[in-house]
């Protein structure tokens, strides 16, 4: 025991060497973050088919399941920027941006259209009141929607300030 030797990881005198994201890892998150934004869009988009806008539940129901879905596509928008950054990509952080931006406008038009058959909703409200399915889900898809549009609009705007930096 007196005689042990320290377990040495690397060999001494060669220097350590440090992995960092370049532009190969940088190229994979792009690619793979822009992958899944498509895979999660076709998802959120096909709930929207057939188009029943004017039926309250239509409304309520897509807006909740477009909320429900935005968690794929937004760790795909996270990869994109990432990766363009990483990798020093303006066409990537542009796409990133453009995404971010045109999501964030999907957002506030869903927020409305969400607005406007909460008051439906909420007068089918029974006994439970809030504390029923359908309070609950109001709840959710109120607060996500808010969590939501405040995050992608600081991606927008770190799009943006690492296109300036380019």
């Amino acid at each position: 025991m007196g005689n042990s030797q320290p377990i040495l990881i690397t060999q001494p005198g060669k220097p350590k060497r440090k992995a960092k994201p370049g532009p190969t890892v940088g190229r994979l998150a792009l690619v793979a973050g822009i992958f899944i934004i498509i895979v999660g869009w076709v998802d959120i988009l096909v709930g929207w088919f057939p188009l029943g806008f004017g039926s309250p539940e239509w409304e309520f129901g897509t807006v909740s399941a477009t909320v429900d879905g935005l968690p794929l596509s937004t760790l795909g928008v996270v990869l994109t920027l990432l990766g363009a950054s990483a990798s020093a990509s303006r066409w990537g952080l542009w796409t990133a941006s453009v995404w971010a931006a045109w999501v964030l406008v999907v957002l506030m038009v869903a927020a409305v259209l969400y607005a406007l058959t909460v008051p439906v909703a909420l007068g089918q409200l029974g006994p439970e009141g809030l504390q029923g399915p359908l309070g609950r889900a109001v709840i959710k898809t109120s607060t996500l929607l808010a969590v939501y549009l405040c995050f992608y609009g600081w991606m927008e705007f770190q799009a943006i300030r690492g296109l300036r930096g380019i």
